[in-house]
């Protein structure tokens, strides 16, 4: 595994407008790929960002946002996501992922 692809799950409603714009950032993060080198950085930012946009509107209380790590089973291989927590409104995961050039993708045939 060489770099994480971004996913963005679901959504459901946010309660006010630091939540609804904290979504819209998320999603526009979808489908990004990133170096697995970079992931403690880009979660940082992540976290940053979403500190800032609550500390433009001081009323609503801000999230406390983390990261954790979920083992799953995929068929025969075992793989680790990095979920965000503190914000239920949003399923947003890095996904574990491998670039590759179509001449290394095996054919299961």
């Amino acid at each position: 595994m060489t770099h994480y692809f971004i996913d963005f799950g679901y959504a459901k409603a946010t309660n006010n407008k630091p939540q609804h714009e904290t979504h819209d950032y998320l999603r526009s993060l979808h489908g990004k790929l990133i170096i697995k080198a970079d992931l403690q950085d880009v979660q940082k930012l992540i976290q940053e960002k979403i500190k800032s946009i609550f500390e433009s509107r001081p009323r609503c209380k801000a999230l406390e946002i983390d990261f954790s790590e979920r083992a799953y089973r995929f068929g025969d291989k075992e793989s680790n996501s990095i979920w965000l927590q503190g914000f239920d409104a949003v399923s947003f995961k890095f996904e574990p992922a491998t670039l590759v050039k179509p001449e290394n993708i095996e054919q299961n045939d």
